[in-house]
């Protein structure tokens, strides 16, 4: 499947490029857990790839896809996913197309995923993924079984995933929005692997008793593992595993302080995504080798955009009214990238030195650390990226 996560975009030409003119909103995963890309139902016995994915431009919050997918694919099972798409091999340092001229600025590609805030994501995740630090859930949430006779008649399934993939390709006609109820909470999909066995006994169809993870008065939503915690109300997901934490949301107006194992951040960014993860197969409480990743929000110097209200894409005379932003210059480079505003603890007594790294993994300098019996304490740089503990 190709699946992706994005905020509204409109205006002419928006399957490929971001315009001065354009209307979009930023959208978190974070705050509609319903849409996430990682929420698919596995086929019994086979395999699971997604073949395309990204959190596509112009939307703001684009440090929290590696985070979710590596944290919900490391669940379900799922077993690859390709971003969509990078186009020269190194970072993309300018997006705009300046044959495009539009008004004052340019047009700006909006299918690149080899930005700072996307593949700059990558290292801490893919460690955490390849190497399965995130527990996989060894029964399944849902297990639907359907006879083919269901299938050549369209009976409605006990539980499906948004409908919505490709936004170029496939609107959809079932989202998670649909007002057609199913038996399932569509939550089920962050709460464990949801799979169907085709040509099966509906007899045999089993779901695991999902009151014990789903709050929706709380707005939380728990694994069945009980490492991954996702409260959509304040929007903020969190990940306790032997040698993986992070957390990734908006941190200040969740309160700014997560403890995620022996790993405690203390941050008044709007928002970010901060992980730590042991690469000497030592838990983080003992690893002696320990990589601190930090993504925040970017943007083109100059860019800019003034509130706007605009009609959403389809429906027609119907479409609904949506409060946004319109597009008035896309900027230029440099990247402009938001500080990191984050005190970082972890208790481990064999830490004593602290080294930042530049964005593409090479030692800048040594950063303070200093101790509170077994703890190590360090002030995040604000241009942290990545930054090694030894």
């Amino acid at each position: 499947v190709n699946s992706y996560f994005n905020g509204m975009h409109v205006g002419k030409n928006n399957g490929f490029r971001i315009d001065p003119g354009h209307y979009m909103t930023n959208h978190s995963a974070l705050r509609d857990p319903l849409e996430l890309t990682a929420n698919l139902k596995q086929t019994v016995g086979r395999p699971m790839l997604i073949t395309e994915a990204a959190w596509t431009h112009p939307n703001l919050y684009q440090s929290e896809g590696p985070f979710l997918m590596c944290a919900y694919q490391s669940l379900s099972g799922v077993d690859v996913t390709y971003w969509f798409a990078m186009g020269e091999r190194q970072w993309l340092l300018d997006p705009r197309r300046t044959f495009w001229k539009v008004g004052d600025s340019y047009a700006l590609d909006k299918w690149s995923t080899n930005t700072y805030s996307c593949l700059g994501m990558f290292p801490a995740f893919a460690i955490a993924f390849r190497q399965n630090l995130i527990q996989q859930a060894d029964q399944p949430a849902v297990h639907e079984e359907r006879t083919m006779d269901d299938l050549w008649r369209r009976k409605i399934p006990i539980v499906s995933e948004s409908g919505k993939f490709d936004p170029n390709r496939d609107a959809g006609s079932f989202s998670a929005q649909s007002p057609i109820k199913q038996e399932v909470d569509r939550l089920a999909f962050l709460v464990g692997p949801v799979e169907v066995k085709f040509g099966g006994d509906p007899a045999k169809n089993h779901v695991a008793d999902l009151s014990k993870y789903i709050d929706r008065d709380a707005g939380r939503v728990k694994s069945l593992t009980g490492q991954i915690e996702l409260d959509w109300k304040t929007g903020v997901c969190t990940v306790r595993a032997e040698r993986f934490a992070g957390v990734c949301g908006f941190l200040k107006d969740a309160g700014g302080r997560f403890d995620v194992g022996p790993v405690s951040v203390q941050s008044d960014n709007a928002y970010a995504t901060i992980a730590a993860v042991a690469m000497d197969d030592r838990p983080l409480s003992s690893s002696k080798q320990v990589l601190v990743q930090v993504g925040t929000t970017e943007r083109l110097t100059g860019w800019t955009t003034k509130p706007a209200t605009f009609k959403a894409e389809g429906g027609g005379s119907k479409a609904k009214t949506v409060e946004g932003e319109e597009i008035v210059n896309t900027g230029a480079p440099p990247w402009r990238i938001a500080a990191t505003h984050a005190t970082l603890r972890l208790d481990n007594s064999a830490i004593t030195r602290a080294t930042l790294l530049d964005p593409n993994g090479y030692a800048t300098r040594d950063v303070p650390l200093r101790h509170e019996g077994n703890t190590a304490i360090l002030d995040l740089p604000p241009d942290t990226m990545y930054l090694l503990l030894r």
